[in-house]
């Protein structure tokens, strides 16, 4: 599992959708959360997730948010590095 992630950046489209953490169950999802994390930020990988995890959400630079099955305006993170 761990080589197959080595091998991520590579084989990866510019963007990429995720569906379930337990996928990966040799993994913490805070260990996938930097995985991804690491996708975006060192190989510009566009990361597209739907969680209800504040936590998980925190990791994110914008986040969009659903209300009556609407879809209200993004929500950008200042940079903090």
């Amino acid at each position: 599992m761990r080589a197959s992630l080595a091998r991520l950046p590579r084989t990866l489209p510019q963007s990429c959708a995720l569906r379930k953490q337990n996928r990966w169950p040799d993994y913490s999802a805070t260990e996938i959360l930097e995985i991804l994390k690491r996708l975006n930020e060192d190989f510009q990988k566009t990361i597209v997730m739907v969680t209800h995890d504040p936590h998980a959400a925190s990791y994110a630079h914008a986040t969009r948010h659903l209300e009556k099955g609407m879809l209200l305006p993004e929500v950008r993170r200042l940079s903090s590095e």
